[in-house]
Order: C-alpha cells, then structure tokens, then sequence
C-alpha cells in the first residue's frame, strides 16, 4: 500500500496559513515566495496557485514581518495567523 506524502516522513515541514475559521495547511517545500503588496500580503506556491490576502490596514511592519520569516527561515515549519497583526507568524525549527 502507498502512503500518502503527509505519512512518509513524520519529520515534513508544512505552513499553515490561518484566519478565523479557515485553514490552510502545504508541505513548506510548494511555497515558492511570500510577497508584501500595497493592500495586504501575497503568497505563492508551485503550479502557480496563489492566495491573496486583501487588507488595506494591514500595517507595513507586518507585511515584512510575513515575508521575512519565509525567507529567513526555508527549512523551518511556519504558520501565519493573518488576524493577529501583532504576532503574524511562528517558525517552528524541530
């Protein structure tokens, strides 16, 4: 029987983009860039699936915040909150 990618190893990176109840879980490898944009924040994955998030109040410091981590920290876990603009995203390093 063939496993799934989510059971062949324990140890697969992933990021999780939340807001309230939605929730989007990836393997972190299919995230290609994590863009600021003038009214929110874009990301972008392999095959050219893109999520967009629109938020013309989201403050400048945390757009960066979300595209730093993403390139700071490639072999890291990450999970982005998109309604908590103080604490945006967490990198897990296991």
């Amino acid at each position: 029987m063939r496993k799934g990618i989510f059971e062949m190893s324990e140890k697969v990176k992933m990021i999780t983009i939340k807001q309230g109840t939605f929730e989007l879980s990836v393997p972190r490898s299919e995230l290609v860039e994590v863009q600021e944009t003038a009214d929110g924040v874009v990301f972008k994955f392999k095959g050219g699936l893109v999520l967009e998030k629109i938020d013309q109040y989201m403050p400048q410091h945390t757009k960066q915040i979300m595209q730093a981590t993403a390139d700071s920290f490639p072999e890291a876990s990450l999970v982005y909150d998109l309604t908590n603009q103080s604490k945006p995203v967490m990198a897990m390093m296991d």
